[in-house]
């Protein structure tokens, strides 16, 4: 008699996606939640095979639904990005980089003699189109820099954040030296110009 072919269930992990979503609901951007606190929780250990399924369920809902992202801390737990740190977080695009470039080195460096001529043409295709991936991202990443170190970003921040950008400052600063050199000099006689 033929066997029937097995096949694993999937887990239902609502009950600690849930007990997560009660743990991170009064939190706030620059909080830290501790392994500890998700393994009472959760009632999971720590790197044992249902934790990261969890964990990366529950991260990728909460930046879904929260728009809040959450950064591991070795050895302690998870910390809510603030929003300087989520905007200038760029570690998804240093490893998409990473990976282009020993995409690239894996077809540049074959030997053409073990190839045949449609093979060849695969990879010379394949190892241009990385190329400009590659370009693409790095031309990304110099722009990125040069617009985080603009005057524009800062007067941007600043304004978020409610600081009043320098310029306006010295102006005022200005203009309230200029008053009391005004109030300072004696007013003009009448009949004498």
């Amino acid at each position: 008699m033929p066997r029937a072919p097995q096949t694993l269930a999937k887990r239902d992990y609502s009950l600690e996606l849930e007990a997560l979503n009660q743990l991170f609901a009064g939190k706030e951007r620059g909080d830290l939640v501790t392994h500890a606190e998700i393994e009472q929780v959760t009632k999971l250990k720590q790197n044992v095979s249902p934790w990261n399924t969890v964990l990366g369920k529950f991260r990728r809902g909460y930046l879904r639904h929260t728009g809040i992202a959450l950064r591991s801390e070795k050895n302690v737990g998870y910390r809510l990005m603030t929003t300087q740190e989520q905007s200038e977080d760029d570690y998804h695009r240093r490893r998409a980089r990473r990976a282009l470039q020993r995409d690239f080195s894996e077809k540049v460096f074959m030997k053409d003699e073990e190839l045949t001529v449609e093979q060849q043409r695969l990879v010379a295709a394949l190892a241009h189109q990385t190329a400009k991936g590659l370009q693409v991202l790095q031309t990304h990443a110099v722009e990125r820099k040069s617009f985080l170190a603009s005057n524009e970003t800062v007067n941007r921040y600043n304004q978020l954040n409610g600081v009043r950008p320098r310029a306006t400052m010295v102006d005022e600063a200005d203009a309230a030296e200029q008053r009391e050199q005004e109030l300072r000099q004696p007013p003009p006689e009448n009949g004498t110009a």
